[in-house]
C-alpha cells in the first residue's frame, strides 16, 4: 500500500499544498488567525479573546479552544505567515491519522482489508469542502479533530470508564471550539449497535446515558468557573440561540437542506465510485459484502449523517459546515470500493515502475510546492500587493480610516494580520485613511490629509498633515 500513501501525500500537496505555502487565506480563518497571534501576545485571554479595537474588543462569536491552540504555534515560533500554515497543516496530518486509526479498529477482523485506510483518507482529500477548508483555518477542522478523538477512544476501549470520561473530555473540548455542532458523537453508541446488530438494548442504553453523563459533568464543572460562564453565556446568547431564531443573518440559505445537498454533491467523488463498486461486486462476480464491510459502511454513513442533521435546524448555514461529515462519508463510500479493489489486487500485477510512480509524482508536486512558497495568489494581489507597501509606512495597533464600498470586512482581517492595524470608518481624529484609487477623498478631508506617494496600484495612503513627512 505504499503506493497509496504516496497518491495521498500527492494529492493533499496538489490540492491543499498551494493555499498552505502563500500568503492569503479566506476573511474567517484571517481572524480566527489574527485572534491567536493576539492571544500569544497578551493581547485578550483564553476566555476574553481580542480581536481588534475597531471590531471585536471581546469576541464571542465562537467558543476559544482552537484558537488558543493556534495561539501556542504562535508563542512558539513568533509572527510569521507561516505558523498558521503549519497549524493547518497539522489539522490535516491528524485527521488522516485519526482515519488511519478508526479504519483500523472497524477492520480488525478483516486483516486483508486494514491495509486499505490510505483510500479513504484519499475520497476524504478529494472532497471539495476539505481541500477548501483546512488551509483556511476553519474552526471545524480543529473540533473534528476531538471529534473523531472520542469516536476512536470508544472503539478502541468501548464502555470503560476511563474511555468514557476520555470521550468526554474530548466532547467538552470539542464544543469548545466550534459549539454544539461538536456533540454529534454521542450518538455513537446507538449507531454501533444498529451497524454491528448488538441485540442488547439495555446495554447501549447505559452506555450512552454514562458518556452523556461524563460529558455534563465536565461541562458542568466548567460552568462554575465564572470567566467560563460568562464567556458561554454570551456565546450560546448572541451566537447559538440567535442563529436559532434567525436573528443571524450574515450566511442565510434558501432552503434547511442545503447541507444535506451540500454534503451529497461534495462527496460524489467517494459516492459514485461506492455504487460502481458495489454493482460489480454483487452482478460482475456474484458476491455479498463481508459483515465487518458492512458493519463499517453502516456505521461510518450513520455517523456522517448525524454530523450534519443538527444544522438543519437554523437556516444560517454555510458549506464549511459540511467539514467533520467528510471523513465519515468517505470511510463509508471507501469501505464499499476496497473489497473490489482488493479482489483485483490479488489477481493484477503491477510492474515495479507503475508502483513507484506515484512516488515521482508526489515529489514533483513538492518541488512546485517550494516554488510557491511565499507568493501572493492572483485573487490576493489586489489587496496584498498594496498593504506590503502600505503598511510599513503606518505604526502597529494604529487606527486607520478606509473608504471604500465593499469588502471592508476582508481588508480589515488583512490588514490586521499582516499591519496589526485596526481598519474602521474615517474619522478626522485618525492620523492615516486609505482610500480606494478610484475614489476620491471626501471634501471635508481633503484640507487636513496628504497623500503619500507610493507605488501601489489600487489604493493610496493619506496622512494627516501634523503626521506626514515630506517625501523624496
Amino acid at each position: 500500500m505504499r503506493s497509496l500513501v504516496f497518491i495521498l501525500i500527492g494529492l493533499c500537496l496538489l490540492l491543499m499544498g498551494g493555499r498552505l505555502v502563500q500568503h492569503g487565506m479566506f476573511i474567517d480563518g484571517l481572524t480566527y488567525v489574527s485572534i491567536a497571534r493576539n492571544m500569544a501576545e497578551g493581547l485578550g485571554s483564553f476566555w476574553k479573546p481580542f480581536y481588534s479595537e475597531a471590531l471585536y474588543e471581546q469576541f464571542y462569536e465562537h467558543p476559544p479552544l482552537a484558537l488558543w491552540l493556534e495561539s501556542l504555534l504562535f508563542r512558539l515560533f513568533g509572527d510569521h505567515f507561516w505558523v498558521e500554515r503549519l497549524y493547518c497543516a497539522l489539522t490535516v496530518a491528524g485527521t488522516i491519522g485519526l482515519i488511519r486509526q478508526i479504519w483500523q479498529q472497524l477492520f480488525s477482523t478483516a486483516t486483508d482489508l486494514r491495509a486499505w485506510w490510505p483510500f479513504a483518507a484519499i475520497l476524504w482529500v478529494l472532497n471539495e469542502d476539505v481541500y477548501l477548508s483546512y488551509p483556511g483555518n476553519m474552526l471545524e477542522c480543529t473540533m473534528n479533530l476531538f471529534c473523531m478523538g472520542a469516536v476512536a477512544l470508544l472503539l478502541a476501549r468501548g464502555t470503560q470508564y476511563r474511555a468514557l470520561a476520555g470521550a468526554g473530555l474530548l466532547l467538552l473540548a470539542a464544543l469548545l471550539c466550534k459549539g454544539p455542532g461538536a456533540l454529534y458523537p454521542l450518538a455513537f453508541f446507538f449507531f454501533y449497535r444498529l451497524a454491528f446488530r448488538e441485540k442488547s438494548a439495555r446495554a447501549w442504553w447505559h452506555s450512552s446515558f454514562l458518556l452523556l453523563a461524563t460529558s455534563l459533568f465536565f461541562f458542568a464543572a466548567l460552568w462554575m468557573y465564572a470567566p467560563a460562564r460568562h464567556f458561554l453565556e454570551q456565546y450560546f446568547s448572541r451566537q447559538v440561540l440567535a442563529s436559532l431564531a434567525g436573528q443571524r443573518s450574515e450566511t442565510p440559505v434558501d432552503s434547511r437542506f442545503f447541507i444535506a445537498e451540500r454534503v451529497f454533491n461534495t462527496n460524489l467523488p467517494g459516492i459514485i465510485p461506492a455504487l460502481v463498486a458495489w454493482g460489480i461486486y454483487y452482478w460482475r462476480y456474484r458476491l455479498r459484502f463481508s459483515a465487518p464491510v458492512q458493519s463499517a459502511a453502516i456505521f461510518c454513513f450513520e455517523t456522517g449523517i448525524s454530523a450534519f442533521l443538527p444544522i438543519m435546524l437554523s437556516v444560517r448555514q454555510s458549506a464549511h459546515y459540511a467539514v467533520p461529515s467528510a471523513p465519515w462519508i468517505a470511510m463509508a463510500c471507501a469501505a464499499l470500493i476496497v473489497p473490489l479493489l482488493e479482489l483485483w489486487r490479488r489477481k493484477i500485477r503491477s510492474p515495479q515502475w507503475l508502483k513507484w510512480l506515484p512516488a515521482f509524482a508526489t515529489a514533483c508536486i513538492l518541488f512546485w510546492n517550494v516554488l510557491q512558497f511565499g507568493n501572493i495568489p492572483s485573487r490576493f494581489k489586489r489587496d496584498l500587493g498594496d498593504l506590503f507597501v502600505i503598511a510599513p509606512h503606518i505604526p502597529p495597533r494604529a487606527h486607520v480610516g478606509i473608504h471604500m464600498q465593499e469588502n471592508e470586512y476582508a481588508l480589515m482581517a488583512l490588514y490586521q494580520r499582516y499591519g496589526r492595524h485596526y481598519l474602521r470608518t474615517p474619522e478626522s481624529w485618525q492620523d492615516y485613511i486609505i482610500v480606494a484609487r478610484n475614489h476620491t477623498l471626501p471634501a471635508d478631508f481633503q484640507e487636513k490629509y496628504i497623500k503619500k506617494e507610493l507605488k501601489t496600484s489600487d489604493w493610496d495612503l493619506y496622512l494627516k498633515a501634523a503626521t506626514a513627512t515630506p517625501t523624496h
